[in-house]
């Protein structure tokens, strides 16, 4: 049974990207306790610290974070190219 949302690799993507937290909450417009929660899951789930994170400075994605962001935009890419699909095809029977 998969653990992880599409939604938890969302949210690693946009600390990733803003730097910050706080950033990324803005941005995804949701609150910080849902982002931070996101982030120790997949960094549970992987054993992995995904972030170097110190009060005050940018959140520097380890080599691991940036890999699992590469890996997190192939994922959801195919998901959005898998739902777009649904509109060209026949009902199933």
């Amino acid at each position: 049974m998969l653990s992880l949302t599409l939604r938890d690799y969302e949210y690693l993507i946009a600390v990733a990207e803003e730097r910050s937290l706080s950033r990324a909450t803005r941005r995804l417009n949701i609150s910080q306790p849902s982002v931070s929660g996101a982030i120790a899951k997949l960094e549970k789930h992987f054993g992995q610290l995904l972030f170097e994170r110190h009060r005050g400075t940018p959140a520097v994605p380890t080599v691991f974070c940036r890999k699992l962001v590469s890996e997190s935009r192939q994922l959801l890419g195919a998901t959005e190219r898998l739902e777009g699909t649904r509109a060209n095809t026949a009902p199933v029977s």
